[in-house]
């Protein structure tokens, strides 16, 4: 399985508070990436940290305020400490939403995106990458400028922390593997959009 060589490169990770963000933040470090940790629980970004400085990694963590005049100058300090984002995976939208608000949830999501594009604009190559559930009933957010590279991944349901054994739902550290598979292609040859989902397995004969 190919991964990407992101050594001396930064990869912003929103969402890396929730069991997929997480597991991609975890890929990123492992093949050498600086790691921008981004989302709105600081102690599940804290704990993540711990995690990754004990694997001789050195993220960063940024909480993403909720007031939205105060998330670009957030996204900008985190890029002026790490140096230019090369790679930008939105994964808020694999979040557990409030059961009360999914849809102003995934619409969230597809807001910071459009404040990360202010952020990473004109300041050099950028792969982009967009988490987005199939049951979301929103298009996926489109790129401001069609000749950067970004694909979307959607899914079905992904396993959140609270599930013991989602039978039904992708194991995060596979999302991590599809994410990591796409980077690690060149970008001319990478979908604009792909889908993931859980492969049954078939029962051997006599079972």
């Amino acid at each position: 399985m190919s991964k990407p060589n992101t050594r001396h490169r930064t990869a912003l990770v929103l969402g890396a508070d929730n069991p997929a963000g997480r597991s991609i933040a975890m890929m990123f470090s492992r093949t050498g990436a600086n790691v921008v940790l981004a989302g709105y629980d600081a102690d599940k970004l804290k704990i993540l940290a711990d995690l990754i400085e004990a694997k001789k990694g050195d993220p960063l963590v940024t909480v993403i305020p909720r007031e939205k005049d105060r998330i670009i100058p957030v996204l900008r300090a985190a890029r002026e400490t790490m140096g230019h984002y090369h790679y930008v995976v939105n994964a808020l939208a694999a979040s557990d939403p409030p059961s009360d608000q999914p849809q102003a949830w995934v619409e969230t999501a597809s807001q910071l995106q459009k404040h990360v594009w202010e952020v990473v604009e004109g300041r050099g190559s950028v792969r982009f990458l967009i988490l987005w559930p199939d049951n979301a009933h929103l298009p996926v957010p489109a790129v401001p400028d069609e000749r950067l590279w970004h694909c979307a991944v959607r899914y079905d349901r992904i396993q959140l922390e609270s599930e013991d054994n989602a039978g039904d739902a992708m194991r995060a550290a596979g999302v991590a593997d599809t994410v990591g598979q796409l980077l690690a292609s060149p970008a001319s040859a990478c979908p604009v959009e792909v889908r993931i989902a859980i492969r049954e397995l078939k029962s051997r004969p006599g079972e």
